[in-house]
């Protein structure tokens, strides 16, 4: 049976457990997120098609307003919001890293507790990752993990891409009881 990376405990907190591997990944994972967040300053201009976005912070920032002739109000959207969507990715990253930072290493296993609202954290950091290693991929709804060759260098970003999904999984299941 494998094992659960997330248990609610007594005290109204979750229990995390990874191995060294695993806390490795997910650090490296929260600072190429915050590398990509902190060139992403300014939102991109709606009403410029040349704009070269980066095509995982469209994903992580979708557009409000799809229609095309709505510049004007997608533009006053992004003036609105764009600053504190991305502040809070950045809080939630701070989070992860501090809560992985200050976890106690036994037996070569990264072991915390996590607060409910550290918990959101994790699970907002844990999606976004998907997302933007699935975006940086090109994963699609049809993709099969199942056929991977565990011996193809190539197949490493989407093991941890299956493995992301694995961990929110878990989360989601611990955090709605």
């Amino acid at each position: 049976m494998a094992r659960v990376p997330f248990r609610r405990n007594r005290s109204a907190g979750y229990d995390v457990v990874l191995e060294a591997g695993e806390a490795a990944v997910l650090t490296r994972l929260c600072e190429e997120l915050t590398t990509l967040l902190s060139g992403d300053d300014e939102p991109s201009d709606p009403s410029d098609p040349s704009d070269p976005s980066d095509p995982v912070l469209e994903r992580l920032f979708p557009r409000a307003y799809l229609d095309p002739t709505e510049v004007e109000a997608e533009a006053d959207w992004q003036r609105l919001v764009h600053d504190d969507l991305v502040d809070g990715r950045r809080r939630a990253l701070a989070t992860v890293e501090g809560t992985l930072a200050a976890a106690e290493v036994r037996r070569g296993r990264f072991e915390l507790t996590l607060s409910e609202e550290q918990a959101q954290a994790w699970l907002a950091v844990l999606n976004d990752a998907r997302l933007a290693l699935g975006t940086r991929l090109e994963v699609t709804e049809d993709l099969d993990l199942s056929g991977l060759d565990p011996d193809d260098p190539d197949t490493a970003p989407y093991a941890v891409y299956w493995w992301l999904g694995v961990l929110e999984e878990s989360l989601i299941d611990v955090l709605s009881g």
